[in-house]
């Protein structure tokens, strides 16, 4: 896609900054595709914080960079209340004639893919490789480049399914390692515009093996396309609560935390609410580290919130910072569908830590502490203590939570304090394969300089 740096810029001027505060639109935009800024703009639209006007004007510019010439002709009808100029009209008609004659260069493959039955047979018979097709189907390995350009044609001109389609059956039979990972990526935007998440999911997965074991022309490339997948796996793992969990094991993985706390400081917020809603408990000790080395570079209420939870114990803090959450949700397309579940987890957590610290509770104070109605919080204690989360019972005269005093047993113990080893124990072990792998290329660079030392002193004796 052409560069978008120019129009997402552009796209929050003229706001007030109450209105912006918490919106990471122009911080995230930077790091998708167009398609998926178009996908997300749409999106942003229907919660009416930009004035509609400004958000056709960015559509326009947005459209004038990819070929989804028909959204800009409808786009142009709406700012200018007439029909477009010509030459909109014939690049719309040129770009379909392309399409068509692109498609007639691989009829074949298309012939054979859409054909569901044949693929499946010829898989299952270990006949779907290129050596095969191009004996019995008149497929070459030209035919098959041209079928990823129709691909990468199909995407830009906003035909996503078929794009996908033809991408995954491109990835079957491609042995070119930068196009297959091209491709992955587009296979993976097309999942997210055609909701396929269950594909989307696994191809976040590939793509993170993908980006370890592909040769790139310097560190900060992949970098680079580390941070792209963390801000694309953001329309993936955030449809469900329960999915956000994999945002969590994503950004903890030692290089990925490395590009959240160097270029994408403001993904904490979703590594905050991540952690919350998929209820990673054990993972929260190394993200209060994290906030508290970027809080001065980055902060909201969110990360506020786990901090005076748990590192200040400021129970009314951490009240006011959960209620102020309520105007980020208003402005977070990832985050708004999941406003009960994330309340209702964070209000589970105030109440844990609360618990820790008291063997005796008025449930007046604890209902302020929950931002509930003294009658709200004891139904909902009353439900804790029934399905036996919580060892405790009502005072009902005096109006008292008495909790009932736990003594941890010693393998408890040992289970509390060895949480997160495992993963500690996998850290240390990448940095210890990364730092030998180091030291073998430098050895290998070493006796190459002395062998061409050797021959060099060879050739002038």
């Amino acid at each position: 896609s052409l560069s978008h740096k120019a129009t997402t810029k552009s796209f929050p001027e003229n706001m007030s900054d109450d209105k912006l505060k918490y919106d990471l639109t122009s911080k995230l935009c930077k790091f998708w595709d167009n398609h998926l800024i178009n996908f997300y703009i749409n999106a942003l639209a229907e919660k009416k914080i930009y004035p509609q006007e400004q958000v056709w004007d960015f559509q326009l510019k947005l459209y004038q960079a990819t070929m989804l010439v028909e959204k800009e002709i409808d786009v142009y009808k709406k700012i200018n209340k007439q029909d477009p100029p010509t030459a909109m009209t014939k690049k719309r008609d040129a770009l379909k004639k392309f399409l068509d004659q692109t498609a007639d260069q691989v009829k074949q493959f298309l012939d054979v893919i859409k054909n569901v039955d044949l693929v499946k047979q010829l898989k299952n018979d270990k006949l779907f490789n290129l050596s095969y097709l191009e004996k019995n189907f008149g497929i070459t390995e030209d035919t098959i480049n041209k079928a990823y350009d129709y691909a990468k044609l199909l995407f830009e001109m906003g035909t996503y399914g078929e794009a996908g389609n033809v991408l995954y059956h491109f990835r079957g039979l491609s042995e070119n390692g930068d196009s297959n990972l091209n491709a992955l990526w587009g296979k993976l935007a097309s999942y997210i515009l055609t909701a396929n998440n269950e594909g989307a999911i696994d191809d976040v997965s590939k793509l993170r093996d993908n980006l370890e074991t592909s040769l790139f022309p310097s560190h900060a490339e992949q970098h680079t396309q580390r941070a792209w997948l963390l801000h694309w796996s953001l329309f993936v793992f955030f449809k469900t609560p329960s999915t956000s969990a994999h945002f969590v094991d994503l950004c903890m993985n030692e290089k990925y935390l490395n590009v959240v706390q160097t270029t994408s400081h403001h993904l904490l917020r979703y590594l905050t609410a991540g952690c919350i809603l998929g209820n990673k408990k054990n993972q929260i000790p190394e993200l209060l580290r994290v906030i508290e080395q970027e809080k001065t570079i980055y902060s909201d209420p969110f990360t506020e919130f786990i901090q005076a939870l748990y590192c200040e114990y400021d129970f009314d803090r951490a009240q006011q910072k959960l209620s102020e959450c309520d105007q980020v949700f208003q402005v977070d397309y990832f985050l708004s569908p999941h406003r009960a579940d994330f309340l209702k987890h964070a209000r589970m957590l105030v109440f844990e830590t609360y618990c820790k610290i008291h063997s005796c509770i008025d449930i007046g104070t604890l209902a302020k502490k929950l931002n509930m109605s003294q009658d709200a919080a004891e139904v909902w204690i009353v439900n804790l203590i029934r399905h036996a989360r919580l060892d405790a019972k009502i005072d009902s005269a005096k109006n008292h939570i008495v909790l009932k005093t736990q003594q941890l047993n010693v393998q408890t113990q040992v289970v509390e304090k060895t949480k997160g080893l495992s993963w500690r124990s996998q850290v240390l072990m990448n940095s210890l394969d990364r730092k030998m792998a180091d030291l073998k290329n430098q050895e290998k660079k070493g006796k190459g300089h002395q062998k061409r030392k050797d021959h060099q002193q060879q050739a002038q004796q």
